[in-house]
């Protein structure tokens, strides 16, 4: 959040107001900072511009400005940037992937595809031969349908928490190979990229 401080005729005196201690002097106002900001784009920054009062609330206009000075220097720096968001996305997949897996041992995910077929052969017809899911399910003291039902569970939450990584991992592999440093329309595709 963000404070205006504001004279007695109700107009900002200084923004952003910073003051000593924790509680909210009577000259500050909340300021709105969201609704007219603009979309940030790598190429470009953003500042404050001015407070203005609408309708009886103070917000935040903003202006933006050009973040370099030539078109190869604009390229250039696209070129670094496009290169590091490919390695962060590439490190960033990688390591979901390790935690997600981190809560089981890798001896315990080399059942899982079988596991899945157990369980999932079980859900078509609950007659069919179920070797793996038949032993787990009497050392842990429940029923084979009990033991596919944690399975099936477990299969479907897997592949929620992995899905979400891996699609995001594609869609920003897929965003950042669009991107092409000689034709500056393709250019939007790298704000899109969130890595």
């Amino acid at each position: 959040m963000l404070y205006a401080k504001i004279n007695n005729k109700q107009e900002i005196q200084e923004f952003p107001y910073r003051w000593n201690g924790r509680d909210v002097p009577e000259d500050a106002v909340l300021v709105d900072t969201e609704s007219r900001k603009p979309e940030r784009t790598w190429d470009k920054n953003l500042f404050y511009d001015n407070v203005e009062q609408v309708d009886g609330q103070y917000v935040l206009n903003y202006k933006i400005e050009e973040r370099y000075d030539t078109q190869e220097d604009k390229i250039n720096r696209l070129k670094t940037e496009v290169e590091r968001a490919t390695q962060r996305n590439e490190k960033r997949f990688i390591n979901q992937v390790k935690q997600i897996e981190s809560t089981y041992p890798q001896e315990e995910r080399n059942s899982w595809p079988t596991q899945r077929q157990e369980a999932a052969a079980y859900n078509a017809d609950n007659n069919v031969d179920t070797p793996l899911l038949s032993v787990l399910a009497a050392q842990r003291g429940i029923t084979v349908s009990e033991m596919v039902s944690k399975v099936l569970a477990n299969v479907s939450e897997y592949n929620q928490v992995y899905g979400e990584a891996l699609g995001e991992y594609q869609r920003n592999k897929v965003l950042l190979e669009q991107v092409v440093l000689e034709d500056e329309s393709t250019w939007v595709y790298f704000d899109e990229v969130s890595v």
